[in-house]
């Protein structure tokens, strides 16, 4: 019988009942308990901060702890033994299953992961296309056994238009589509090379218009969600021979792709050419970027000469650059390229200064004409510009004319017209060059303020013929009806400029006054032909 009557807690019950039913004290197997007590504890303080076991581990803990806290009062009040040894291991052995499933999981999460980042390696995640290294093996493959004759690289040109209007998952989804149809019309390897850019193995040569039969079917609408959206398609390609590794045939095909874009073709096959027009390319990139600050520009200026008087009544700014290594660089070559880099700003901005400075140095006191790119409205101030040539070179602003392209006024920007109307505000003119080549909307002339027009050389060319010379009487009646002045440009001989002068054009431009050359000096006087 206790010494207090009353047994507390179960275990010291069933503790002191087998006591007494055996007449003696439970068998304790000596140190065990204590020893797995402590490998548990010291177990689970290790493994509860790094694995996720902490619920299972906190539950043996407590468990123990409940045990021996009741084993010990038992002894305490009764002076007898109870063998926890099975306990303490049931308990270790729980844990270690845990363990063990715990690191089956993550085994099996890592081998889940490996297999993931394998496929990624080789595949794009979203279309499943191989990426670019697994397809030059797949296409290296293929050209050791001698079945390819071409790679294509396909450049899909609307997507981010779709994806602005539809949105962006319909666009994504529309590429996805895209990349099933390609592969279900390509007899090699396709390949996701970028974004918007896919390449293909072909098992034959692209002759002639063999390939219009592939694009108009990759062209063909992609039904999406209700929407139908059409993907056109800009190429390059490059075709095999003997020596050559699926890595050259895919750096021929994006040669061919950025010929195209330079030409704004719809497509472009590689050819050896090329090499030395894009190191060429290169290297006026380079050297234009320092043009300025090595002093290697400089403008000439063309006469601009009233058709009837021949009195000349203005000069065209033109910009010309002498490289130490390259040599003379011709507009037409180093302009787009500014275009393309960036540098068209600060090429504008000089050429406005300089021109302006020059014509008060040398007391010009004819008009003065300026070529400005749609890329200097586009990345710059002009206002801002012309304002500060003005104001450096006290030029007058009246004598000043703004040329501007017509695809830039045409295009119906508001930035566009407002700029054009500050800048007639300050006093200046604005004159469209190369009328009637361009976006031909003359819906622009009835709502921007303009002054001048200035018909392109190409219609000069073809007054021979009856229809060439109507259409500068058109242009020319179009300008006297609106009160706009009328400049001819390329004009080179006596016949060309007698007829101009018969169709009351204002003013001529061109090689028959002399190529362009260095500002008149004074006033502007009468100029025979040269």
């Amino acid at each position: 019988v206790p010494r207090f009557g009353v047994v507390a807690g179960a275990i010291v019950q069933v503790a002191a009942a087998e006591t007494l039913k055996l007449a003696r004290p439970m068998t304790d197997i000596g140190r065990w308990p204590v020893f797995l007590c402590g490998a548990l504890l010291m177990l689970g303080s290790g493994l509860m901060p790094r694995l996720r076991l902490n619920r299972a581990i906190a539950i043996a803990l407590a468990a123990s702890t409940v045990l021996e806290g009741a084993v010990y009062t038992a002894y305490a009040l009764f002076g007898f033994y109870a063998d926890t040894a099975g306990f303490h291991a049931l308990l270790i052995g729980i844990v270690f299953v845990r363990l063990l499933d715990e690191r089956i999981v993550r085994l099996r999460h890592m081998r889940a992961q490996h297999a993931r980042l394998v496929y990624l390696a080789k595949h794009d995640d979203d279309t499943g296309a191989l990426s670019q290294q697994a397809w030059t093996e797949a296409l290296d493959a293929e050209i050791a056994q001698g079945t390819v004759a071409s790679a294509l690289l396909l450049r899909l040109e609307q997507v981010d238009s779709a994806g602005a209007s539809l949105g962006f998952r319909l666009a994504d989804e529309a590429i996805r589509r895209f990349h099933d149809r390609l592969c279900s019309v390509a007899d090699g390897p396709v390949s996701r090379i970028e974004s918007h850019v896919f390449a293909i193995g072909l098992h034959q040569l692209l002759e002639g218009h063999t390939l219009d039969p592939l694009l108009q079917q990759l062209e063909r609408p992609y039904a999406v969600a209700e929407h139908r959206i059409a993907l056109k398609l800009r190429w390059g390609s490059s075709t095999f021979v003997a020596g050559k590794t699926a890595a050259t045939m895919l750096q021929e095909a994006r040669a061919a792709l950025a010929m195209a874009d330079r030409t704004r073709a719809v497509g472009c096959a590689y050819a050896s050419e090329f090499e030395a027009k894009f190191e060429r390319h290169r290297q006026i990139d380079i050297a234009l970027r320092s043009a300025i600050a090595r002093g290697e520009l400089d403008l000439v200026f063309q006469r601009q000469v009233d058709a009837k008087t021949r009195m000349t009544v203005g000069v065209e700014a033109l910009l010309r650059w002498q490289n130490a290594e390259l040599g003379t660089i011709s507009p037409a070559e180093f302009i787009p390229l500014a275009e393309e880099n960036g540098t068209i700003v600060a090429l504008g901005n000089w050429v406005t200064h300089e021109a302006c400075r020059r014509a008060v140095e040398q007391g010009w006191t004819g008009r003065l004409s300026i070529n400005v790119a749609p890329a200097q409205f586009a990345g710059s101030d002009v206002i801002g510009m012309v304002r500060s040539a003005l104001e450096t070179s006290s030029f007058p602003a009246d004598r000043l004319d703004i040329e501007v392209t017509e695809s830039l006024v045409a295009g119906g920007h508001l930035s566009i017209a407002t700029s054009l109307e500050t800048l007639r505000a300050l006093g200046v003119s604005i004159a469209i060059d190369d009328f009637g080549t361009g976006h031909s909307a003359l819906s622009y002339l009835a709502t921007l303020s303009v002054d001048k027009l200035k018909i392109d050389q190409s219609f000069v060319r073809q007054m021979g013929t009856a229809r060439g010379a109507e259409v500068i009487r058109a242009i020319a009646a179009l300008g006297k009806g609106l009160g706009l002045s009328i400049v001819v440009e390329g004009v080179e001989t006596e016949e060309e400029l007698a007829a101009i002068a018969a169709l009351e054009c204002n003013v001529v431009q061109g090689y028959i006054f002399g190529r362009p050359g260095p500002l008149p000096d004074g006033r502007p006087a009468r100029i025979e032909a040269a």
